[in-house]
């Protein structure tokens, strides 16, 4: 310890008696506090004085028209820099700006393009384009000007935007507001739409059921033209055929004519013929009874006027073969069965004709519209193809008539109306044959005188009247009877015929219309088939977002009702504006403050003034003590390290007091301040020392890399989160990062958990840095000061 001291008083007694050793002491003493004055003043308040920081703005803007009103916002933007002292702003042309900013006159510029109000006020087209500030900037001039000019042209960007916002809010919630008062008068309708939602949720699947009947109907629509169109093809061809028939009933009913007009006649020719010879009789037996022949004469004139009956008999036997002729032709031949038959085969074919027609109108007056006015000619038309089904059935019941007139004629027959004839005109014939029997045997009794003669002519009279009547009877039934009814049924279908014919050729015209109907029923399907399959295709996602919006819908009646939302939005517009054009205050608490930005970098720079000034007294004063070889290692490392030492208190002294009373700078605890730089005085010292007592001058140059290191890894001027990862892995273990975090703990306010921390850290250091002195020095120093005494003789290195 004595050898210690002695050195330290030799190193005083050197220093006292050398006035020029005392200068450069005091001068060592002095100097580090001036590295860090001269840093801290120019960083005082940097950001206050940015009103010289020169910025172009060049002002192309054109402007805009709005609703009949002219708007230029970059004329605005330049009247409101001009009131902004934050930055120097230069209004230039842009040849200017261009040049001003290449020779660096202006660290930036920024351009309002011509078309800056017309994309602006473009927010109330269908297209909104967002408009563009050009901003140039001159990264070579200086680090920090970009970010204080990208600061200042943010600012415009954000007045414009705060100006936008304050306009457009005001437009929004007056529109809210009109919106509420709209609101509350349509009340009753949002809540029918509403209730409207609702029901339409409900009936959505009825609506998807009818969708898919729908689609059944029109397929069936479909399926019905397509047999439309048959029908149609067939009502031409039976329109065809009906005339065909028609003819062909003319030529059944002219021959059914012929037939009964051919056998009629003779059947009444041949009893009245026989009905005349008949009639003779009596007036023969007149003319007999009349004149006073003789017996003989009378009897004789009798037997001669018999030959009359005869007459009779052969014309009734006439009559008899012509009737069995006509009925045999009439049962045999099946002519009027084959008539009847031709005709219900023709009806058949005119029923089924007539459903075809009535299956076509169904279609066209059911089938869907397909969007065009029915023109008045297509009803026409329409009214024909019906016109058409009144003409079949009217040809259906004239042939009806034919039929039932056949069938009458057919049943008189088969009733045997000319069997009962040829019976009949059989026993006229065994009548008149027994008539003449009876009067040839009353002859013969008179002759013999068994009868009286008058008795005999009034027999034949009287015999001869009652054939008469007979036959008599029977052609009053043919006259009066059987030919009026016959010929009635034949005239009724005649008039029926006829009349269909009349106006079956105006109906046929009109079939090519009703084609022409049947085509626009086929578009109107497809059309309907389109539309529906559209439908069909959206229908899903209709039907998802209608569930869609009555769940929300509930969700929001759940959130709240109508007279909320009427509430919100009827409030004062202005107030709204406001609110939404700054909706948050950012409340700033410092937690620690410091009132201007060189306050805040003293620590920064007073730390490393410190390991500066430790380096300049390594390198200006002498580490080893002469003779050290006299001295344990351990003293020659004390007895010189006390000087330093007390020298770096002395520099740690100057830095701090200057700093509270020539700057002025914020300090919240003096005394720990002034305290805590002594501290790290004495680590950097030890540290400082150490390397250069034990390595020489090459602990020097690592003294110099360690500064080097520790001015990123520290975090004194950026954050140390934004350094690579090797500075922030390297971040603790830095003796800068520990004196640094006291001194700010000393400016700002005390964090004890803290300080104990970085002073732990400090200590730590300053005893693993002894510890390399005490043991380590005199064992190095005999290795190295070989070599070193070697690199001396070289006359280039110390």
């Amino acid at each position: 310890m004595k050898n210690i001291w002695d050195i330290f008083k030799t190193d005083l007694n050197n220093i006292r008696k050398k006035r020029a050793a005392i200068i450069v002491i005091v001068a060592l003493m002095i100097l580090p506090s001036m590295y860090a004055w001269f840093n801290i003043l120019p960083s005082w308040d940097p950001y206050a004085n940015t009103e010289n920081v020169a910025v172009a703005v060049v002002n192309l803007d054109e402007g805009a028209e709005v609703e009949g009103e002219t708007v230029n916002v970059g004329d605005e933007v330049v009247t409101n820099l001009k009131d902004n002292k934050k930055l120097g702003w230069q209004f230039v042309d842009e040849k200017e700006a261009k040049e001003g900013l290449e020779k660096a006159d202006y660290y930036a510029s920024i351009t309002i393009p011509s078309n800056f109000s017309e994309k602006l006020t473009s927010v109330l087209d269908d297209k909104p384009e967002k408009p563009v500030l050009d901003y140039y900037i001159n990264e070579k001039v200086n680090a920090i000007a970009p970010k204080i000019t990208n600061a200042g042209a943010t600012g415009i960007v954000e007045s414009v935007h705060q100006g936008f916002i304050k306009v457009a809010n005001e437009a929004i919630f007056t529109a809210f507001n009109e919106a509420g008062i709209e609101l509350e008068a349509n009340k009753e309708s949002i809540e029918r739409l509403r209730d409207a939602i609702y029901q339409l949720e409900e009936d959505m699947p009825e609506i998807e059921r009818l969708l898919g009947v729908a689609g059944d109907d029109l397929d069936k629509a479909e399926d019905a033209s397509e047999k439309a169109h048959e029908g149609v093809k067939k009502a031409e061809e039976v329109s065809v055929q009906v005339q065909a028939l028609s003819e062909r009933a003319k030529e059944i009913l002219n021959e059914t004519d012929k037939y009964v007009d051919e056998y009629v006649p003779i059947v009444k020719n041949d009893l009245t013929t026989a009905q005349k010879v008949i009639k003779e009789v009596p007036g023969v037996i007149s003319q007999i009874s009349e004149k006073e022949d003789s017996f003989d004469e009378v009897v004789t004139k009798i037997e001669n006027s018999t030959g009359k009956i005869d007459q009779g008999i052969e014309v009734l036997q006439l009559l008899e073969e012509a009737l069995k002729n006509a009925d045999e032709e009439a049962t045999n031949g099946n002519q009027i069965a084959n008539l009847v038959a031709q005709l219900e085969e023709d009806n058949e074919r005119l029923e089924k004709a007539k459903q075809d027609l009535l299956a076509t109108i169904d279609v066209i007056e059911n089938a869907p519209d397909n969007g065009e006015d029915a023109p008045s000619e297509d009803e026409k038309s329409l009214e024909q193809l019906k016109a058409m089904v009144e003409i079949i059935e009217a040809r259906q019941a004239a042939i009806q008539h034919a039929i039932e007139a056949s069938k009458q004629v057919e049943e008189s027959i088969a009733d045997g109306i000319f069997l009962d004839g040829v019976d009949k005109v059989a026993g006229y014939e065994e009548d008149l044959r027994q008539f003449k029997d009876e009067v040839l045997a009353k002859i013969t009794a008179a002759k013999e005188g068994k009868a009286k003669l008058a008795d005999v002519l009034d027999y034949i009279e009287e015999h001869a009247l009652r054939i008469n009547t007979t036959i008599n009877d029977l052609l009053t039934f043919i006259d009066q009877d059987l030919m009026p009814t016959y010929n009635k049924e034949m005239n009724t279908a005649r008039n029926a015929i006829h009349e269909a014919d009349k106006k079956i050729e105006k109906v046929t015209s009109y079939f090519p219309k009703v084609e022409e109907i049947l085509n626009k029923v086929d578009a109107g399907i497809g059309t309907g088939k389109k539309e529906l399959d559209k439908i069909q295709s959206v229908f899903p996602e209709a039907k998802e977002k209608l569930f869609s919006l009555a769940k929300k819908t509930r969700e929001l009646e759940a959130k709240g009702d109508l007279e909320e939302l009427i509430d919100f939005l009827r409030n004062d517009p202005n107030a709204k504006e406001e609110f939404f054009a700054d909706p948050i205050i950012l409340q700033e608490h410092k937690l620690f403050p410091i009132p201007n930005y060189g306050s805040g970098m003293a620590p920064f720079f007073t730390t490393l003034s410190l390991w500066v000034g430790g380096l300049i007294l390594v390198s200006t004063l002498i580490v080893d003590v002469p003779n050290k070889h006299k001295y344990k290692g351990y003293e020659a490392y004390f007895g010189r390290f006390i000087t330093f030492w007390l020298i770096g208190l002395v520099q740690a002294l100057v830095v701090t007091c200057g700093n509270l009373f020539l700057l002025e700078t914020f300090v919240v605890h003096k005394f720990l301040y002034v305290l805590f730089a002594f501290l790290i005085s004495t680590v950097f010292m030890v540290i400082i020392y150490t390397f250069v007592s034990v390595f020489g001058n090459t602990g020097k140059v690592i003294a110099i890399i360690l500064l080097v290191m520790q001015l990123g890894a520290s975090g004194g001027t950026f954050p140390i989160q934004t350094t690579p990862q090797f500075f922030q892995t390297i971040h603790k273990f830095m003796p800068f990062t520990h004196g640094l975090g006291l001194l700010r703990e000393a400016t700002g306010g005390i964090v004890w958990s803290v300080v104990l921390t970085h002073i732990a850290w400090l200590v730590g250091f300053m005893i693993i840095f002894l510890f390399i002195g005490i043991k380590l020095k005199e064992t190095i120093n005999k290795r190295s000061d070989k070599f070193l005494e070697e690199a001396r003789e070289s006359k280039v290195i110390l």
